[in-house]
């Protein structure tokens, strides 16, 4: 899963042990203890990753996960938080693609990539238990299938699949700028504030909207 793939890993504890683990695996991975804006731009314009696993610990690191999400699009933006931060971070609408609490062990970081690595959004079950109840606030799951029109509950559906705004244009001939839209749509029915909180409540009620149509 990890042979060749490039992983860069920004002001994380025990980075170097972490770095020891995925070389282990065959990626190649690069260790910064601390990176400016300017080496951020920098790597992602020249050498993009495929993962970038950053510990956003004040506004400077959620600026720099901001850079490489808007500057290297294929990259994954795994981002590490402590408990006390997650709001902050969801709050701030970084790009990623998972949120991990901080100290987490191996095996999740491995559960981690497999998930964003098949389209999937990843969040640490503690962290989207206190967003679930912090963050999202939509109306009651009980009626969400009645307040969408028929093109919402597509779109609905193709994210709770883990597609990107692209693959549902794509798949509903639409263009992704229509996508975003149907999204603004969802948020504002539901009261999301931010594309994080409609991807935290997207994994919240993914379970019970592929039961409800049949999808298994």
């Amino acid at each position: 899963m990890l042979k060749n793939k490039k992983i860069i890993l920004i002001e994380i504890e025990n980075a170097s042990r972490l770095q020891g683990y995925f070389s282990a695996l065959q990626a190649e991975v690069q260790l910064f203890k601390a990176c400016s804006q300017s080496t951020a731009l920098t790597l992602s314009l020249t050498t993009p990753p495929d993962y970038v696993i950053i510990e956003v610990i004040h506004e400077e690191s959620m600026e720099i996960a901001r850079l490489f999400a808007k500057n290297a699009p294929l990259a994954r933006i795994i981002v590490l938080t402590a408990l006390s931060q997650a709001e902050a971070v969801v709050a701030g609408n970084v790009q990623m693609h998972a949120l991990l609490l901080s100290g987490c062990v191996f095996d999740e970081y491995l559960i981690c990539l497999w998930q964003v690595s098949e389209g999937y959004f990843y969040f640490s079950e503690g962290l989207q238990l206190q967003m679930a109840r912090k963050q999202v606030k939509p109306t009651e799951n009980s009626v969400f299938f009645d307040v969408l029109s028929g093109r919402e509950r597509e779109v609905l559906s193709l994210l709770c699949e883990g597609f990107t705004n692209a693959q549902i244009g794509s798949s509903l001939f639409i263009s992704a700028e229509t996508v975003k839209n149907h999204k603004t749509n969802i948020m504002q029915k539901f009261n999301l504030k931010t594309n994080n909180d409609l991807l935290l409540w997207v994994g919240e009620i993914r379970a019970q909207w592929r039961q409800h149509f049949g999808i298994k």
